[in-house]
């Protein structure tokens, strides 16, 4: 099966990494794929670029829209890597506008109903299948949403061989560590001062990770409690040996943090989250993690892990066994690839009835869901931090901005909710 993977950048972040997983399970699973990889953007990680060639995959980054279109033609599914990134939504509104007539499926990366990365109803109408990690995705009402047939949830990770839940020196200090994107948006937005409530004796706290902003470069520089570590290139030499993984997030983060929670499990490392957190739905409380129920009661069991060390232990074999019995990766990949033949089978969607957003605005809108009007038309009903979401983060206002160019619609919303933003903070 020829399959064309489509995502908007090359770089650290989970798109890529997906792919690899996904190509190195289906090989492991002796299931033949012809695999080619399109970046719409023209910068590119080097390293991802030659893990793209030793898995055999064909690359092309940011190629001419005639180049583009064979690419697709020869295909026989396209696999978009979808979050609300600008260039992806012009390739699917070109997608629309030129009637490519192949299979379409959107493999979700992120929790397709949180601002600002609400899954759009007109992206819907064009695909043919949808593959996603966060079961809160489809939970919305979208419409014209297809059949469940066209629905699976997955995850690929690229396990480790890991025979058995590594020993660790039960005596010696307590490791609880946060991984995964430092990206303020991504993260717990204070992540860092919820920590420093933390009575350190005995535990050491380590943060891991890349995508920091300025902000978060300067307040890594001066923890009170926790030492950076940087991005891991090897999650087994560097956190095998720990305990905790510490994954809170706020109610509006839209990475699920899946993919890390099922490697850590892997090696008996269980999580620590928050229940307001879209990551909770994935835990089992007491089984391979801990559902804390606001921030007070995450620091309570992070000390109570602390200093009952066989509690930990207890924790840590269960979440050994409780993944091993959960996720099978073989399983995954027969169940993908019998889902790619069951679209390609199916054909293409028609699009016929597809109402494309025309505009930038329209089309950044369009993925802020239920926040959507409350922008446009009462934003003083909306939290900071939804404001926050709405402008700054990936796929927000300013980044459509700054790519598609910023017509006067655009800039006439962005300098109102600047302006709410600006009331608020004198009025404290």
């Amino acid at each position: 099966m020829k399959v064309t993977y489509i995502l908007p950048k090359i770089n650290d972040g989970g798109g890529i990494g997906n792919i690899f997983s996904e190509v190195n399970a289906f090989k492991q699973s002796e299931i033949d794929i012809d695999a080619t990889i399109v970046s719409l953007e023209t910068a590119f990680s080097t390293k991802r670029m030659l893990q793209a060639r030793a898995l055999g995959l064909r690359l092309l980054i940011a190629p001419q829209q005639d180049t583009l279109r064979e690419v697709l033609l020869s295909a026989d599914v396209v696999v978009v890597i979808y979050w609300n990134h600008p260039l992806l939504s012009k390739f699917l509104a070109r997608w629309i506008l030129q009637n490519v007539k192949k299979p379409l499926i959107l493999s979700v990366q992120v929790n397709g109903q949180t601002l600002p990365q609400v899954l759009p109803n007109w992206i819907v109408q064009c695909s043919s299948g949808i593959l996603y990690y966060h079961p809160e995705t489809l939970s919305g009402h979208i419409e014209g949403s297809l059949p469940k047939c066209c629905e699976l949830s997955h995850l690929f990770v690229h396990l480790l061989d890991v025979k058995e839940n590594p020993k660790r020196d039960l005596s010696g200090e307590f490791v609880a560590f946060y991984a995964g994107s430092l990206n303020k948006f991504k993260r717990l937005p204070n992540l860092f001062d919820l920590h420093d409530r933390l009575n350190t004796s005995g535990c050491r706290i380590e943060y891991w990770g890349a995508g920091e902003d300025c902000s978060t470069t300067e307040r890594l520089n001066q923890l009170n409690v926790g030492v950076y570590k940087g991005f891991s290139n090897d999650i087994y030499a560097d956190f095998s040996k720990n305990h905790l993984l510490l994954n809170p997030q706020s109610s509006l983060s839209y990475g699920s943090y899946e993919k890390i929670r099922v490697e850590c499990a892997w090696m008996g490392i269980p999580s620590l989250v928050l229940k307001c957190s879209h990551i909770a739905v994935h835990v089992e409380n007491g089984v391979d993690g801990l559902i804390a129920s606001d921030e007070y009661d995450y620091i309570e069991k992070l000390e109570w892990l602390v200093k009952d060390i066989k509690a930990w232990n207890t924790l840590s074999e269960a979440t050994y066994h409780h993944i091993r019995n959960r996720y099978q990766l073989e399983n995954i990949a027969k169940s993908t690839i019998e889902f790619y033949r069951k679209v390609y089978a199916t054909g293409p969607r028609s699009i016929d009835h597809v109402s494309l957003p025309m505009t930038t605005l329209s089309r950044a809108l369009s993925g802020m869901g239920k926040w959507a009007e409350q922008l446009e038309y009462d934003p003083d009903q909306l939290s900071d931090l939804e404001l926050e979401y709405a402008l700054h983060c990936e796929g927000g206002l300013i980044h459509h901005a700054n790519m598609d160019g910023m017509e006067q619609d655009l800039k006439n919303l962005i300098e109102r909710l600047f302006l709410v933003l600006e009331k608020r903070r004198n009025a404290k």
